[in-house]
């Protein structure tokens, strides 16, 4: 349960207000911002260009000339003091995600093995057989934060992060996994990759993913990989 007095509610630069819980990886926080972050797009406020759900907070930009900060912080402060954010859980759609764990994409498997203790079935295993919810997208465009990680496969970041981690590489950093929309420098150690297309901007939705989804894996061998990427390829 969120606690009125631990959320804090303060401008964030001159178009944004930050409202912020206790910084855990939650079920219960996620679920706490999804709901006040409905009744926020339920409430229609002028100006309000978008919010950005996070782990532990919401963001809200808006237009200055539309809204200020003082009248929205009110808004927001005076319904977290009157009201319980009222608990809304709709079905959120599983999205199976096809991922390939063949040693060539699976460019961090000694270290994660090591780690570890497991053999490499063993971590596929874990890694494959759970639903993940996705907690915020960030970092990369269409990155999707994933959680909860069994603890069993836990693995901290890497000291030094690579300069060129593959677009579509799936990675663990501590606690949570994730997929690297874009070609990019990275830090988690990488276990597979996916064949889908998470980022597309020149789509109507760029995003193929959206915060508070449910993500499952399916594990595919390399032939399987190919067909599903020049599929998408050919979209």
């Amino acid at each position: 349960m969120i606690r009125r007095e631990d959320v804090v509610v303060r401008p964030f630069g001159e178009r944004a207000l930050l409202i912020e819980t206790p910084p855990i990886i939650h079920p219960e926080t996620h679920q706490w911002i999804s709901d006040l972050n409905r009744w926020i797009h339920q409430q229609s406020l002028p100006g309000i260009i978008e919010t950005i759900p996070a782990y532990a907070s919401l963001m809200l930009l808006f237009e200055p000339h539309k809204m200020v900060h003082t009248t929205l912080q009110t808004i927001i402060t005076d319904y977290l003091d009157k009201n319980e954010v009222e608990e809304w859980i709709p079905a959120a759609p599983t999205v199976e995600i096809p991922i390939c764990y063949d040693p060539e994409f699976a460019l961090d498997q000694q270290i994660l093995i090591e780690h570890t203790g497991l053999d490499w079935p063993a971590i596929i295993a874990i890694h494959s057989q759970h639903t993940y919810k996705i907690y915020q997208l960030g970092f990369l465009p269409g990155f999707p934060f994933l959680g909860e990680l069994d603890p069993r496969i836990h693995c901290p970041r890497k000291a030094t992060p690579a300069l060129h981690v593959p677009k579509g590489s799936v990675g663990i950093g501590g606690q949570q996994t994730g997929i690297y929309s874009l070609k990019s420098p990275g830090g988690w150690n990488i276990i597979g990759r996916c064949p889908i297309e998470l980022f597309r901007p020149e789509h109507e939705r760029p995003f193929f993913l959206e915060q508070g989804m449910n993500i499952s894996f399916k594990p595919i061998e390399m032939s399987e990989f190919l067909e599903l990427q020049n599929s998408f390829h050919d979209r």
